[in-house]
């Protein structure tokens, strides 16, 4: 089985050499831009950064030896036939593929041109023949070489830092949506909840019980109603609504019991406090709170354990609001 090819290139119609790793399909190539003679020896498959070419294959060798004598015959009959007929032949400089020295790459193939930068393989579609090629890029010799363009290196570090910052706001752009589209889920929740019992529930409807809770004969009382008045408990709690899970489950508790008699209980029941787990009222307001913001019951648990925990510090704070507005009316 052949593991070089010899090829002409269509842009250019000069001869090479190349390992059939380098081959893509049967009428096209890969190139590198730098250390081609090493790569070459090596057999190395090709690289992103190559170049895509499109050739003819004239023959084949099994060893590299063989494929740079042939590549070298070709070259030079390749040169006596372009000559016109009648004119004195003068001497041909016998065509010296690449050798395995990094020194002698300018000559391995100086006339294919580096494309312009691109940053995904070019996929160079296939034309008839050579001279259409060439009539394709006449264009680009008449351009003006004398300005300056800028590196290739200069090139991709621009890309790459547009790049970068175009990712960046794709991915804050995909956390504001996520964002809204929960709080809208929590509006449409609200609405519906609103809609399905407000023929329910009759606002002058008279529960037997003030809120906020202030004691916990007060939390006794509700407990013995919630079942029996559900729906109309259920309305009045998706009334005080909620931007999200804490903001709901903070104010919902805000309206239910006071600061005092919140602070008289904490989750497990540990220490002096009594236990707000056990009460069949936690139950019942994770319950509802999970169906109005689409929430699991940890987090929630998670939300009225702070607000039990912090209560203390509402008092003081609250007590010393109370202080100073004293003051000022003084």
């Amino acid at each position: 089985m052949p593991i070089f090819y010899i090829v002409e290139f269509q842009l250019d119609s000069s001869i090479e050499y190349i390992p059939d790793v380098w081959l893509e399909g049967r009428t096209q190539c890969w190139w590198p831009r730098r250390k081609m003679s090493l790569m070459r020896n090596k057999r190395s498959s090709p690289a992103s950064d190559w170049d895509l070419y499109n050739i003819t294959i004239i023959s084949s060798a099994d060893n590299e030896a063989n494929a740079r004598k042939l590549a070298m015959r070709y070259a030079n009959n390749q040169s006596l036939e372009s000559a016109p007929e009648g004119a004195a032949r003068k001497r041909q400089k016998k065509y010296n593929p690449s050798s395995s020295s990094d020194e002698s790459e300018e000559v391995c193939h100086p006339k294919v041109p580096v494309p312009p930068l691109s940053i995904t393989r070019p996929k160079i579609v296939s034309t008839t023949s050579s001279k259409q090629t060439l009539q394709a890029i006449t264009p680009l010799q008449s351009v003006d070489t004398s300005t300056q363009l800028p590196s290739s290196a200069t090139l991709i570090s621009n890309w790459q830092s547009s790049e970068t910052t175009i990712l960046e706001e794709i991915r804050m752009l995909r956390k504001e949506v996520r964002s809204n589209t929960l709080e809208l889920q929590a509006v449409k929740r609200l609405l519906e909840a609103n809609v399905a019992s407000s023929s329910n529930f009759n606002e002058d409807q008279d529960l037997d019980i003030e809120f906020p809770l202030a004691t916990i004969a007060n939390i006794a009382s509700f407990e013995s109603i919630m079942i029996s008045k559900k729906k109309c408990i259920y309305a009045m709690l998706t009334k005080i609504g909620g931007k999200n899970v804490k903001d709901g489950t903070n104010r919902i508790l805000c309206y239910m019991m006071t600061d005092n008699l919140a602070a008289k209980f904490n989750w497990k029941g540990r220490g002096d406090k009594l236990s707000f787990q056990s009460r069949p009222i936690s139950q019942f307001l994770v319950k509802h709170i999970a169906y109005l913001f689409d929430a699991k019951a940890d987090v929630i648990e998670d939300e009225i354990k702070k607000y039990l925990k912090y209560a203390p510090q509402r008092i003081k704070r609250n007590s010393t609001d109370i202080i100073g507005e004293s003051d000022i009316s003084d």
